[in-house]
């Protein structure tokens, strides 16, 4: 694959909100991987994603947050794809404002999992889904996209991929701005199970491993149980060690490279 040229990263359009989220998480988690990475000779776990992905930070995990992006983003290889798994990866080194990013030395043999997916079910899955026919149809082109993107990066890099599950929706008792919603709490539960057993089927037709704890955090609704949310659409942070758990049963020698950490 060709690479693009300096001028032709910079010049590619690309929304003003989002790159300004993009340069803020570079410098807020740039000083934080330097230092970890200057004091971790072994392999190490990364959880790349949305907000979710900073539920699985602590205890050998560093959290990297890149911004309000979706899995049907990072799954098309174009331009976006580029500019956050690419630069993450410092995959291509002359990116200016993701230079942060470039040098956090994430090396071969490190674990990246993949924290993505929740915006859609919640924003954009409704409006999209009858493009798509149906559903089911719409979930596995998500989870088919987003397993190859990883299978792609592990393939390149020499890293080891994995991917997380869709959190459960939560029900809102009142309308929240900073969390948009379409479609009701049903339907965003049945889309939600829709999307992760697709994930299951893709990681495996892609010899990912899949880290699943949808059930570990619904409600008998399939919502996010009130006594693990964040009073949001996350999981609490202290509520999280099952997320880590899962991590670990998939990768059991990583856990005991952060216990020594």
């Amino acid at each position: 694959m060709q690479m693009p040229s300096d001028l032709e990263l910079t010049s590619l359009p690309i929304h003003d909100d989002v790159v300004s989220s993009i340069k803020k998480r570079v410098r807020e988690t740039a000083v934080a991987l330097r230092a970890y990475a200057e004091r971790t000779s072994g392999p190490r776990v990364y959880a790349i994603g949305d907000s979710h992905s900073a539920s699985f930070g602590g205890n050998g995990i560093v959290a990297l947050h890149v911004g309000p992006v979706t899995a049907y983003r990072v799954g098309r290889p174009d331009e976006l794809r580029r500019l956050i798994v690419g630069a993450a990866f410092g995959e291509w080194p002359p990116l200016r404002f993701h230079a942060g990013l470039a040098r956090a030395v994430i090396r071969p043999g490190d674990v990246v999992l993949m924290v993505f997916g929740e915006i859609d079910v919640r924003v954009h899955f409704g409006p999209q889904w009858p493009g798509f026919g149906s559903p089911e149809e719409l979930a596995c082109f998500l989870a088919q996209r987003l397993a190859a993107e990883t299978r792609a990066l592990a393939s390149r890099t020499g890293l080891f991929g994995a991917v997380a599950s869709v959190v459960p929706p939560s029900d809102f008792l009142d309308p929240d701005p900073a969390f948009p919603t379409n479609g009701s709490i049903a339907e965003r539960v049945e889309w939600t199970r829709l999307v992760n057993a697709e994930l299951a089927a893709a990681c495996r037709r892609f010899e990912l491993p899949f880290i699943d704890t949808y059930a570990d955090y619904a409600d008998e609704r399939g919502v996010l149980a009130a006594r693990f949310s964040d009073g949001t659409v996350h999981i609490r942070r202290d509520a999280a060690a099952t997320l880590r758990i899962a991590l670990w049963r998939e990768f059991p020698a990583f856990e005991a490279q952060s216990a020594l950490e």
